[in-house]
Protein backbone atom coordinates (compact mmCIF):
# COMPACT_ATOMS: atom_id res chain seq x y z
CA UNK A 1 0.00 0.00 0.00
CA UNK A 2 1.05 3.28 -0.89
CA UNK A 3 0.73 6.35 1.25
CA UNK A 4 -0.11 9.88 -0.10
CA UNK A 5 1.59 13.02 0.16
CA UNK A 6 -1.52 14.21 2.41
CA UNK A 7 -1.23 10.87 4.77
CA UNK A 8 2.75 12.07 5.26
CA UNK A 9 1.35 15.48 6.50
CA UNK A 10 -1.19 14.61 8.70
CA UNK A 11 0.64 11.28 10.47
CA UNK A 12 2.64 12.46 13.95
CA UNK A 13 6.09 12.98 13.37
CA UNK A 14 8.88 10.90 14.56
CA UNK A 15 10.10 11.08 18.46
CA UNK A 16 12.97 12.94 18.74
CA UNK A 17 15.38 10.64 20.35
CA UNK A 18 15.65 10.87 24.20
CA UNK A 19 19.59 10.85 24.64
CA UNK A 20 20.14 14.28 26.60
CA UNK A 21 19.03 15.14 30.33
CA UNK A 22 15.53 16.48 30.35
CA UNK A 23 15.88 18.76 32.89
CA UNK A 24 12.53 17.39 35.26
CA UNK A 25 12.43 18.00 38.85
CA UNK A 26 11.82 16.57 41.57
CA UNK A 27 9.49 18.42 44.08
CA UNK A 28 9.88 19.14 47.89
CA UNK A 29 7.60 21.55 50.13
CA UNK A 30 7.27 22.48 53.45
CA UNK A 31 5.91 25.70 55.30
CA UNK A 32 8.11 28.17 53.97
CA UNK A 33 9.94 26.89 50.94
CA UNK A 34 9.54 25.09 47.68
CA UNK A 35 12.63 22.96 47.02
CA UNK A 36 13.40 21.70 43.12
CA UNK A 37 16.02 19.30 42.59
CA UNK A 38 17.61 19.05 38.77
CA UNK A 39 19.91 16.20 37.51
CA UNK A 40 21.81 17.78 34.91
CA UNK A 41 24.28 14.87 33.79
CA UNK A 42 25.77 16.05 30.27
CA UNK A 43 25.23 19.59 30.80
CA UNK A 44 27.78 21.94 30.79
CA UNK A 45 27.45 23.47 34.15
CA UNK A 46 28.78 26.55 33.02
CA UNK A 47 25.95 26.96 30.97
CA UNK A 48 22.74 26.61 33.68
CA UNK A 49 20.46 29.28 33.93
CA UNK A 50 17.90 29.56 36.58
CA UNK A 51 15.22 32.36 36.15
CA UNK A 52 12.61 32.76 38.61
CA UNK A 53 9.65 34.29 38.78
CA UNK A 54 6.37 34.89 41.34
CA UNK A 55 4.90 32.05 39.53
CA UNK A 56 7.27 30.30 37.42
CA UNK A 57 10.71 28.64 37.37
CA UNK A 58 12.49 28.12 33.99
CA UNK A 59 15.94 26.23 33.80
CA UNK A 60 18.45 25.81 30.46
CA UNK A 61 21.59 24.99 29.34
CA UNK A 62 23.40 23.37 26.50
CA UNK A 63 26.51 21.03 25.95
CA UNK A 64 28.60 20.36 23.21
CA UNK A 65 30.98 17.63 21.50
CA UNK A 66 34.09 17.78 19.44
CA UNK A 67 35.71 15.24 17.51
CA UNK A 68 38.73 15.20 16.36
CA UNK A 69 40.92 12.13 14.43
CA UNK A 70 43.97 12.64 12.19
CA UNK A 71 45.89 10.01 10.70
CA UNK A 72 48.60 10.18 7.49
CA UNK A 73 46.97 11.91 4.61
CA UNK A 74 43.40 11.88 6.84
CA UNK A 75 41.74 14.71 8.57
CA UNK A 76 38.06 14.29 10.22
CA UNK A 77 36.54 16.69 12.65
CA UNK A 78 33.06 16.95 13.89
CA UNK A 79 31.00 19.17 16.33
CA UNK A 80 27.48 19.02 17.62
CA UNK A 81 25.83 21.74 20.37
CA UNK A 82 22.42 20.83 22.11
CA UNK A 83 20.79 23.05 24.31
CA UNK A 84 17.34 22.11 26.43
CA UNK A 85 15.23 24.84 28.16
CA UNK A 86 11.88 24.02 30.39
CA UNK A 87 10.13 25.85 32.24
CA UNK A 88 7.77 24.48 35.05
CA UNK A 89 4.69 26.37 36.90
CA UNK A 90 4.56 26.31 40.61
CA UNK A 91 1.81 25.30 42.85
CA UNK A 92 2.26 28.64 44.75
CA UNK A 93 3.19 32.42 44.86
CA UNK A 94 6.82 32.57 45.98
CA UNK A 95 9.69 35.63 46.09
CA UNK A 96 11.59 35.65 43.11
CA UNK A 97 14.26 37.93 44.69
CA UNK A 98 14.63 35.35 47.43
CA UNK A 99 15.19 32.44 45.76
CA UNK A 100 18.90 30.20 46.52
CA UNK A 101 20.80 27.74 43.48
CA UNK A 102 23.25 25.76 44.86
CA UNK A 103 25.04 22.55 43.35
CA UNK A 104 24.48 19.92 45.30
CA UNK A 105 26.74 17.40 43.63
CA UNK A 106 28.55 17.31 40.23
CA UNK A 107 25.16 16.89 38.68
CA UNK A 108 22.24 17.73 40.98
CA UNK A 109 21.26 21.64 41.27
CA UNK A 110 18.63 22.55 43.67
CA UNK A 111 16.63 25.31 43.70
CA UNK A 112 15.03 26.66 47.10
CA UNK A 113 12.07 28.99 46.66
CA UNK A 114 10.88 31.31 49.77
CA UNK A 115 6.63 31.00 49.50
CA UNK A 116 5.04 34.29 49.22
Amino acid sequence: MYRSLLDLMLSPPWPAPEDGPQLTPQWGEDARFLTLRFRTAGLDPKSIRVEVGPTAVSVSGYRTHEERVEARGYFRASSSMSAVRRTFGLPCLVVPGAASVRWRSEDELEVRLQKA
